[in-house]
């Protein structure tokens, strides 16, 4: 059946056909009361009575051509099958429905005003006519002595405005000029990944893109902004921020997501989506600073571990491998060459080049403790997709675990990450060049180790306090000369 070959054809980009947006569009006309086409159509009792899209297909088959949009042979009538058909733009002139005659004011054009109704928790509440806040807009106007309220539809005021002059034209009885739908936010997004996919991004990043986009857009279509132009505002990006907190506790990774949705917001302005790209102001960075061990914490850590996680912790402490990389180090990443032992492999965050010397019996230690994988000495992978950013979180839980049974209070969530900084600080203490640690740690630029670290260079401290104490003793600058030294006129 050809209606079967169409769907199977579509599957997975469906929400992308001209017949899904119309079934969609339709939809929302007859259910939903904050669409701004409601009153014209579910408002007058007109019925959707599809019971889905593939039903909806059969009944009018695919679009026959860019120019032929969805139509009522009955404009009375209810969307079902019999009553549907795709037309051209002269055919939906011809069938036009006479302008119902209560929704004309008579005695001229009417004054609409637009209010907003706060929600509680809103600072803005007890302002009806406050603009920046993203709280629900409405309209109300008079007729014949009798007042009337309707939904905008928005919580954008410029948005409301647009809408507020379409009404207005209405209630005048003039016809209102079609407005240009424009692209579809779930469109846009579809080709964004796109583009992200053919830069060749690894898989776990595509997956915190879709992860976060989706976000995107199931907080906008909640509050009926469907396009591009009527999501990506100020306002509702503003209020879509506003649901982080919830879903990151850390304000490290609600900046990250901010990153991610600035990438969007580009490309979507150089894409000309968009005329302008909305800013949305810094977010302030408050994780606390990660400390490294004592000697006195390491040892007392390295009592309470037994076995792999063990071997994992000496791995950290003595490479400097974040925990992603060290749970997934493979075995010929570790190298022994008169009885030397390395670390020879690119770090997965960043792909910078490692060469890392482990002490002898960390090397035996680390290598006595790996499984039977082939290929793995820790991660004991079952599947080619399974995932080592999931595999990393699962030990990075057991040296939480590891750390709590110690004792050892941390601040933050990046408990691992003090076996890497106890790493980085015992070389700086020890007059090891920030450069040197910089390319051990595998970062792309020394300025992100001196950002970290700046503090522990021991060199620096030994050439700081050299400058500051030769100063004292000196004569302040503008101070008059001691009595006796004066040269005689």
């Amino acid at each position: 059946m050809w209606i079967m070959r169409y769907i199977k054809g579509i599957e997975g980009k469906r929400t992308s056909t001209p017949e899904y947006t119309a079934y969609c569009n339709a939809f929302q006309r007859c259910t939903n009361e904050d669409n701004p086409r409601y009153p014209a159509y579910g408002g007058r009792g007109i019925q959707f009575l599809f019971v889905s899209f593939e039903q909806f297909l059969a009944a009018i088959g695919p679009r026959p051509s860019a120019e032929h949009s969805l139509e009522r042979i009955n404009n009375e009538g209810n969307y079902e099958p019999g009553n549907v058909k795709w037309a051209t733009p002269a055919e939906q002139g011809e069938n036009k429905r006479p302008r119902p005659s209560g929704l004309v004011y008579k005695g001229g054009k009417p004054v609409i005003t637009i209010f907003v109704r706060h929600s509680k928790s809103c600072k803005y509440a007890g302002d009806e006519f406050c603009k920046r806040c993203t709280c629900r807009k409405h309209f109300r106007w008079s007729q014949s002595g009798q007042q009337f309220r309707r939904k905008a539809g928005t919580r954008s005021w410029a948005e409301a405005e647009e809408r507020m002059r379409q009404l207005e034209a209405q209630l005048d009885g003039k016809p209102v000029e079609a407005q240009e739908r424009g692209l579809l936010l779930s469109d846009a997004i579809e080709i964004f990944k796109a583009n992200k996919s053919a830069e060749g991004l690894k898989p776990r990043v595509l997956a915190m893109y879709t992860r976060e986009l989706a976000r995107l857009l199931r907080f906008s279509e909640s509050h009926n902004l469907l396009t591009v132009s009527q999501a990506l505002t100020l306002e509702n990006l503003i209020a879509l921020r506003a649901t982080w907190p919830s879903v990151y506790k850390s304000s490290y990774s609600r900046s990250v997501v901010q990153k991610h949705l600035n990438h969007f917001l580009r490309f979507a302005y150089d894409a000309g989506w968009i005329v302008r790209k909305p800013k949305l102001s810094a977010i302030k960075i408050n994780e606390p600073e990660t400390e490294p061990l004592t000697a006195a914490e390491y040892d007392t850590l390295l009592a309470h571990a037994t076995g792999r996680i063990r071997a994992v912790i000496q791995l950290m402490r003595w490479s400097g491998l974040a925990i992603r990389d060290a749970s997934t180090i493979k075995r010929t990443d570790i190298v022994c060459q008169g009885g030397m032992y390395k670390i020879v492999r690119r770090r997965t965050k960043t792909g910078t080049p490692l060469y890392i010397p482990l002490p002898p019996d960390v090397g035996a230690e680390v290598l006595a403790a790996a499984n039977g994988h082939p290929v793995y000495i820790f991660w004991d992978r079952q599947s080619p997709t399974s995932s080592e950013y999931r595999h990393a979180g699962y030990v990075g839980e057991q040296v939480k675990a590891i750390f709590d049974k110690a004792g050892i209070q941390s601040a933050g969530h990046m408990i691992s990450h003090r076996l890497r900084a106890t790493f980085a600080v015992d070389l700086l203490s020890k007059g090891v060049a920030l450069e040197h640690v910089s390319k051990l740690l595998g970062h792309r630029s020394v300025s992100t180790t001196e950002r970290f670290y700046a503090k522990w260079v021991k060199s620096r401290q030994e050439r700081l306090d050299s400058v500051v104490s030769a100063t004292w003793g000196q004569i302040p600058l503008g101070s008059a000369e001691p009595r006796g030294q004066r040269d005689s006129l």
